[in-house]
């Protein structure tokens, strides 16, 4: 399996006859809105590449990777590909492994529902801890609306800089995108200064985050 990693200063991570992999900043839209002046990642990408069609989305908080495709078999690749995130969390997290729920969206938010919602299943895995927040790994299982999100307030931990679920305010969302396995690849984005800096004493340069099991 080859590993691919984003170079920093870059906003192309890789690129092959299927997909176009790019590292999205915090704090921009992916689709195009109604102001024209906002920058968006389609856009900006399609731009350059015409042709590269957007596969999925990332929230206007969250950062890291987001794969367009140039290909009809590319969405069908990118439904089979595993996608690891990086979170700052409230607390000491202490819940492993799988934190199952049914979401539900309501009015533009989404909730947890006992009854009537989306199998939403998420394995956590806490990284390292300070005295007030936790560094999670987050991998999805399935892909709903706010998944990771939810599923961590869920457990009264909320995302810091979540404010639409309970999270303390900050400067951005503390959601990154940073791994994806995508057609036998691994792929890794570059780890945000925000992080860096929330736990300096983690060493992230190891990659041993991707495998926190072993």
């Amino acid at each position: 399996m080859r590993v691919i990693i984003f170079q920093q200063n870059l906003n192309i991570i890789w690129q092959d006859e299927n997909f176009l992999v790019v590292d999205k900043p915090c704090n921009i839209l992916v689709h195009p809105s109604v102001d024209r002046s906002r920058p968006d990642m389609q856009s900006l990408v399609q731009a350059e590449f015409p042709k590269a069609r957007l596969l999925h989305r990332l929230d206007f908080g969250t950062s890291g990777i987001i794969v367009f495709g140039f290909s009809r078999i590319a969405q069908e690749l990118l439904t089979q590909a595993d996608k690891f995130y990086f979170c700052m969390v409230e607390g000491q997290l202490s819940k492993q492994g799988l934190i199952k729920l049914y979401l539900k969206d309501k009015k533009g938010k989404v909730q947890s529902v006992r009854s009537g919602g989306k199998v939403a299943i998420t394995e956590i895995n806490t990284l390292h801890c300070t005295s007030t927040y936790s560094l999670v790994r987050a991998r999805l299982i399935t892909g709903r609306r706010h998944q990771i999100r939810v599923s961590l307030a869920e457990h009264k931990c909320p995302i810091i800089g979540d404010t639409l679920y309970g999270g303390k305010p900050y400067n951005r969302l503390m959601l990154h995108a940073i791994a994806m396995i995508l057609d036998s690849r691994i792929v890794l984005s570059s780890i945000p200064d925000s992080f860096k800096k929330a736990f300096p004493e983690f060493d992230f340069s190891s990659n041993s985050w991707f495998f926190p099991d072993k």
